[in-house]
C-alpha cells in the first residue's frame, strides 16, 4: 500500500452558490433602501408641520405683542425671492421670518394687522395653503370671540 492511495476520500466543500449569495445581497440591500425612502417622506412632512407650528406661534406672539406693547403689529407674506412670512412688531424691521416650505403652495395670505391694546385682527380673511403631496388644504381662520386662529385641514 502506498501512501497516496491510503485514506483517499473526496473532499467536499460546503458553501453558498453564487445565486444564493446574490439573493441574500439583494434582500439585505432592500432592507437598507426602503427606510431611506421613508425617511425622506417623513422629513418633508415634518418640515410642513414645523412650518405650521412656527406660523401659529408667530401669529400668537405678534398678537400678544400688540396688546402688551400697545402698538400695531403685522404679518406679511412675501413671494420673492423666496416665499417667506414676516412678522413685524413696532420696528420697521421684521422680528421673525419663516420660509414657506416648497411642499406648500400659497393660495391666500392677507396682510394681517393686529390693533394695539385689543389685539384684534383687521381682516377676517383666511390664510390658506395647499399641501400638494397630501392633496390637503390647510387654512387658518381668525376666531373673533377668542382672538385666536383655528387651523382647519381639509
Amino acid at each position: 500500500m502506498s501512501k497516496g492511495t491510503k485514506g483517499c476520500r473526496r473532499c467536499s466543500f460546503a458553501g453558498f452558490t453564487l445565486i444564493e449569495s446574490l439573493l441574500v445581497l439583494m434582500v439585505s440591500s432592500m432592507f437598507l433602501f426602503f427606510p431611506v425612502v421613508a425617511i425622506e417622506y417623513y422629513q418633508r412632512s415634518a418640515e410642513v408641520l414645523g412650518f405650521c407650528a412656527r406660523l401659529e406661534k408667530g401669529l400668537y406672539t405678534i398678537q400678544q405683542s400688540a396688546i402688551i406693547d400697545n402698538t400695531q403689529t403685522r404679518a406679511v407674506y412675501q413671494a420673492a425671492p423666496t416665499p417667506t412670512v414676516s412678522f413685524y412688531g413696532a420696528a420697521t424691521e421684521p422680528v421673525t421670518k419663516i420660509e414657506v416650505p416648497p411642499q406648500l403652495a400659497m393660495q391666500a395670505f392677507p396682510d394681517i394687522l393686529f390693533s394695539s391694546q385689543s389685539g384684534n385682527n383687521s381682516s377676517l380673511r383666511r390664510i390658506v395653503f395647499y399641501w400638494q403631496e397630501k392633496k390637503q388644504t390647510i387654512s387658518y381662520k381668525f376666531l373673533f370671540g377668542s382672538g385666536r386662529y383655528e387651523k382647519i385641514v381639509e
